[in-house]
């Protein structure tokens, strides 16, 4: 099947909207909590985007929007949106836990925690890191400090980070059994194509495994902090 360039970044989306979905239905004690951070996360995946549109990629958009000089992809904030709620809830959904989050308490925790990602993504990229490996560092870092500082368990970050990861990875192989495109999408969106970074595992690209180790760690750490 051949799947338009415009479409392909909607079309990552939709599996993620599909266990975002699952969740919802059958988890009926995060279902609050996940419909509340997925819709605090949309926001952020044009934040993020717009970092990595100078040196990671470059996608096509069926829904974009322009704001002066800059395209907002809608489909960045679905992205943010199904993903990053998936990771908020993924441990407590599957493992049955009750821990709590951050609250109005922990307003000194959730500066440190945005500032540490922020800071060591900025400073890694202003010396030349490519931004997926820096916000892939920056998140990583703010989740060993929060283990660090024994306010969540380990458990929950790896769990999160390896289910994450798993979730993504499928859906990549799903992409590649799926359309018979796959490649081109890569060479006219992906800015690492042909590099020396253009490693892959299974045609997977490295750098998106690690952005999943990465953030499902921190992810699984933030949401999931002891009682």
């Amino acid at each position: 099947m051949f799947l338009e360039l415009k479409y392909a970044y909607l079309g990552l989306c939709t599996p993620f909207a599909f266990v975002w979905f699952l969740f919802l239905i059958f988890s009926r004690e995060t279902r609050v909590e996940q419909f509340k951070k997925s819709l605090a996360r949309a926001p952020m995946g044009i934040l993020v985007d717009l970092f990595y549109f100078t040196d990671y990629w470059k996608p096509e958009s069926v829904l974009s929007v322009q704001f002066g000089g800059t395209r907002i992809l809608i489909e960045s904030m679905l992205f943010a949106f199904f993903f990053g709620g998936i990771a908020v809830i993924a441990y407590k959904a599957l493992c049955r836990t009750k821990n709590i989050n951050l609250n109005k308490k922990n307003r000194v925790d959730l500066i440190i925690h945005y500032s540490t990602i922020v800071l060591a993504s900025l400073l890694l990229a202003s010396v030349g890191i490519n931004s997926i490996f820096a916000t892939a560092i920056g998140f990583g870092f703010s989740g060993i400090i929060i283990i660090w500082n024994k306010k969540a368990t380990l458990e929950s970050a790896l769990f999160t980070s390896i289910f994450m990861t798993t979730l993504l990875f499928s859906v990549y192989c799903l992409g590649r059994i799926t359309f018979s495109n796959i490649e081109e999408i890569l060479f006219n969106w992906w800015s690492l194509y042909d590099t020396s970074l253009d490693i892959r595992f299974v045609n997977v690209p490295l750098t998106e495994i690690a952005w999943a180790l990465c953030y499902g760690f921190t992810a699984g750490a933030r949401h999931n902090l002891k009682n």
